[in-house]
């Protein structure tokens, strides 16, 4: 249609006898700049050669509202990414806050950890910034309630410790399963915990759930997989190599990086053929990407 557009204004040109070499070049500049360009990229993954874009705690966290903020969650979703990570914590009396630091007073006007704390103590919680706009410390439930259209995919970032005792793996786990049945997310969330436990009493109650083991090495996560069913690891990208991540696709893993603050970083986690890239920069990444 453009080739047939830039024929008629030739033609319509050349009958009224305007022979500018000048228009002519500028007409087919203009043709040559509607073509795209087609994607650099060769990915081999196990996502049929797409990298999952997913919002790191929303848009990052150069972003200029706290990730796991209403404002940030929304915003990376209707920027176009697949979907978006978040953080999740337990509070005393068994909700699922947003919160990405271990104390509160690291990131909002409160202190204490959330875990020692009622929702309806903290629920009116501000972030110290942006000052002009303040965003407040929001549950799981409030965002996905709001969050119903379009197909998007959800990775919970489940922080449970190492020492976390049975009663504390046992309520969190229910309360997690319990929201993700409430919304429909079997097929369009996937969960990430460091701890062993946790994933595998989620497994034990749903073998449908994604389940991905947040590792520091990738023999760590070979460990993990020996004991419990996965279906991906989550790595910081500095700590894989690409012949590691096609390892984790020969033994059926996906692969989701993280740690993606800069174009740099992001452009190097591509070349590594990941399945997920966690990226604090969305929207150069969908631009990389196509």
């Amino acid at each position: 249609m453009v080739f047939l557009n830039v024929l008629t204004n030739l033609l319509f040109l050349s009958l009224h006898g305007l022979k500018d070499k000048l228009l002519i070049l500028l007409f087919f500049a203009t043709l040559i700049g509607c073509k795209k360009d087609p994607s650099p990229w060769k990915i081999n993954n196990l996502e049929g050669g797409q990298i999952r874009v997913f919002g790191h705690g929303g848009m990052g966290e150069l972003y200029n509202y706290p990730m796991n903020s209403m404002k940030s969650l929304n915003d990376v979703l209707d920027l176009g990414a697949f979907g978006t990570e978040m953080d999740v914590e337990l509070s005393a009396d068994n909700v699922l806050v947003l919160y990405h630091n271990n104390k509160l007073e690291d990131g909002t006007r409160c202190d204490g950890v959330i875990r020692s704390k009622n929702w309806s103590d903290i629920k009116n919680c501000h972030y110290t910034h942006p000052i002009t706009k303040p965003a407040l410390l929001i549950s799981a439930d409030d965002f996905l309630s709001q969050r119903r259209d379009g197909n998007f995919h959800f990775t919970f970032d489940c922080k449970v410790e190492a020492n976390d005792n049975e009663v504390y793996i046992q309520d969190f786990t229910k309360q997690l399963y319990d929201l993700i049945l409430k919304y429909n997310l079997v097929e369009r969330c996937t969960i990430e915990s460091y701890n062993m436990s946790f994933l595998k009493v989620l497994q034990e109650k749903d073998s449908r759930l994604r389940l991905f083991v947040h590792a520091d090495t990738y023999h760590d996560a070979l460990g993990i997989n020996a004991q419990v069913k996965l279906y991906g690891i989550t790595m910081d990208r500095l700590r894989i190599s690409a012949a590691e991540i096609d390892d984790a696709h020969a033994r059926g893993l996906r692969v989701a990086l993280y740690n993606t603050y800069t174009e740099k970083a992001n452009l190097d986690a591509i070349e590594m053929n990941p399945d997920i890239i966690q990226s604090d920069k969305c929207d150069f990444l969908l631009n990389a990407l196509n």
